[in-house]
């Protein structure tokens, strides 16, 4: 933006400074040192879009142990026209909590927002994230502002169906319903997000030695580390001293009743599958292991159940390759003995999940551009997406 100055406090001067400054207020500033900003920093984008998914706030933490709030906006303009293509935004502290709440009604309209100064990352295939400096304005005006909202109007029906995708994608953990390993392989990169999850009930019929993979190595790169007790090498890739790190994964077919697909698990998701630590199967790995054919034959009989997701390549490149997230030991059931026969105690209950919408359309359901229940139904614009469960009993 023209004619304007962006200042940075640093440490103490934030508090000392904090009940002089005030928002919007003229201020003359003196003797401030004025330098050319880091390149690195240098960069950062604005960004004007539709909101179709605002996820709940939620805790990480970092590798010092410092908790913090992160939310992912997920947001869409005239630009995007595959659904896997939707833009995600990762906000942090305050504007995960207080500034998003002004956010609120993205699911009752359609909302146009714009972002301020935020960074490019690419750990999750291409996305952006905030900065110290992100500004949002729930409410922006201009004339990209109006276009962008006359093209809202136009395009509703497309909307509802972002709406309807990044709830379907993005929830599919939380309800733990079911997938088949073959609709799952039904997937292509042009149908998939970066952020979709499916849980899967499976064996490994097949595990190899050669398909796990274990060792230290360079926390950075990757690089082998001979000496497995180090904790500093000499790295010849990275030209310097660093860090090790265990690496553990498995690359193998998983099997349901019906079909196999290609998965691999890493670090603890790998620890769980095998029943054992990264430092036992690095040192498994390094004597032989004697003794796996017992390992394969216990993951060939219990099934477990596991939730999946597509790596990073996804947005990266479109390369859809599917990765465990997170593995549940499947429960012993609780059955008695009749005779010849072994009845449940309970009766089976099978869950359900609908994505209705909150709309009436004069068109049968199979034309309808809304994923609806009914088969024939009256109708106006669609304006809400509401998301029902179900159950059916047996």
């Amino acid at each position: 933006m023209e004619n304007e100055m962006r200042g940075t406090l640093f440490e103490d001067d934030i508090e000392n400074f904090k009940t002089v400054l005030e928002h919007q207020k003229e201020y003359i500033i003196s003797d401030a040192p004025i330098r050319n900003t880091n390149p690195m920093f240098r960069h950062k984008e604005d960004i004007l879009g539709v909101i179709v998914h605002l996820e709940d706030t939620r805790k990480k933490k970092t590798s010092t142990g410092y908790e913090f709030d992160v939310r992912d906006i997920v947001v869409v303009d005239a630009s995007v026209q595959r659904m896997a293509d939707a833009l995600v935004i990762s906000v942090y502290g305050e504007l995960a909590t207080k500034e998003c709440a002004k956010l609120a009604s993205w699911c009752e309209s359609f909302l146009v927002v714009s972002f301020r100064h935020l960074k490019a990352a690419t750990h999750g295939g291409f996305s952006l994230v905030s900065s110290m400096s992100t500004i949002i304005d729930p409410d922006p005006a201009g004339p990209e502002v109006s276009a962008l909202k006359a093209w809202v109007i136009e395009n509703e029906d497309r909307l509802a169906d972002h709406v309807a995708h990044q709830l379907q994608s993005r929830e599919a953990s939380i309800s733990n319903v079911l997938t088949s390993v073959e609709d799952l392989k039904k997937k292509t990169p042009l149908t998939t997000t970066a952020h979709e999850r499916h849980w899967l009930k499976i064996t490994i019929p097949t595990a190899r030695k050669e398909d796990i993979i274990a060792y230290v190595g360079c926390s950075v790169c990757g690089n082998h580390c001979d000496n497995v007790e180090a904790t500093k090498f000499y790295c010849d890739k990275c030209n310097d001293t660093c860090t090790t790190e265990k690496r553990v994964s498995i690359t193998f077919y998983a099997a349901d009743d019906i079909a196999t697909i290609r998965l691999t698990a890493y670090g603890k998701q790998c620890e769980k599958l095998l029943g054992l630590k990264e430092a036992e199967l690095i040192e498994k790995k390094i004597s032989g292991w004697d003794g796996f054919d017992k390992l394969a034959a216990a993951l060939k009989g219990k099934p477990v159940k596991v939730e999946v997701g597509p790596t990073s390549a996804i947005k990266r490149v479109g390369y859809l390759k599917w990765v465990i997230k997170t593995v549940v030991p499947e429960e012993p059931v609780n059955a008695k003995s009749v005779g010849t026969k072994e009845v449940m105690d309970a009766k089976s209950v099978a869950t359900k999940e609908v994505m209705t919408a909150k709309h009436s359309c004069s068109k049968r359901s199979q034309e309808c551009q809304i994923s609806c229940s009914k088969k024939s139904h009256e109708c106006q614009e669609p304006r809400l997406l509401v998301r029902t469960r179900y159950i059916e009993q047996e």
